[in-house]
């Protein structure tokens, strides 16, 4: 009795790690061994290999990142400062997972070309046109 137990707790165990959801708002990422073996992007259940594979969700609606208000420096020498907002999406999944990995890389990333950016475009303005 105690053997049947052992093996219905298993055997659930099992079935819970194999199966996984993709809300609407939601794509996935199966990895095996840390590649990437399928990309999921519909919404609906759906099956993985326990213990073998892993699921990383990612988000598919639009995403914001937002940086500290930084000082630059203006044409004539004044100093400026600005608060940025950025908006953006995952639109390739597979690309986005081997360039950055995550939510916190992009942002990252995409903080310093925005900054970088900023800093050339505000240094070819003088203050008054802003």
């Amino acid at each position: 009795m105690v053997r049947l137990g052992i093996t219905v707790i298993v055997i659930l165990v099992l079935l819970i790690q194999s199966t996984f959801i993709i809300s609407e708002g939601d794509q996935g990422l199966v990895l095996q061994f840390g590649k990437i073996e399928r990309i999921v992007q519909e919404p609906g259940l759906y099956f993985k290999y326990p213990l073998i594979q892993d699921l990383i969700p990612l988000e598919k609606r639009i995403l914001a990142a937002e940086s500290r208000p930084k000082e630059y420096i203006t044409l004539d020498k004044k100093r400026l400062i600005v608060d940025t907002v950025s908006r953006w999406k995952i639109v390739e999944p597979k690309r986005f997972y081997n360039a950055v990995r995550n939510n916190d890389g992009a942002t990252y990333r995409l903080n310093d070309v925005i900054d970088a950016e900023l800093r050339e475009e505000i240094a070819n303005h003088n203050f008054k046109d802003f």
